[in-house]
């Protein structure tokens, strides 16, 4: 913020793995990601830096990674990497309205 105040920071939580990964890995499974994102959403301020939630677009009903989005349990395969894509783009465009509509409520 020191060298452009008008900066805007975006961190993205981390995606959560398929279920096989997730009953099979002590460390590396769905309630230690869900843990460090909420401690990673606590650097958000909403007007300088926002957060964003991957898992929603790549997630199945049950809150895993859809096995199907990867080969390694993990990483999402190439050809879904769109998904995280336009999550992104549609995260931005809300934090851009809000940030327009905070700057717009401050100069009235």
């Amino acid at each position: 913020h020191e060298w452009d105040p008008d900066a805007r920071i975006i961190i993205q939580g981390i995606m959560k793995v398929s279920k096989k990964k997730d009953t099979e890995d002590k460390v590396f499974n769905n309630s230690n990601i869900t843990g460090r994102n909420h401690a990673i959403a606590t650097l958000a301020d909403n007007y300088h830096i926002f957060y964003i939630d991957m898992n929603e677009a790549v997630c199945d009903e049950e809150g895993n990674l859809n096995a199907e989005y990867t080969h390694d349990q993990i990483h999402l395969l190439g050809m879904y990497n769109d998904l995280w894509y336009r999550n992104c783009r549609t995260c931005i465009f809300v934090y851009k309205n809000l940030q327009i509509r905070k700057t717009t409520r401050k100069v009235i």
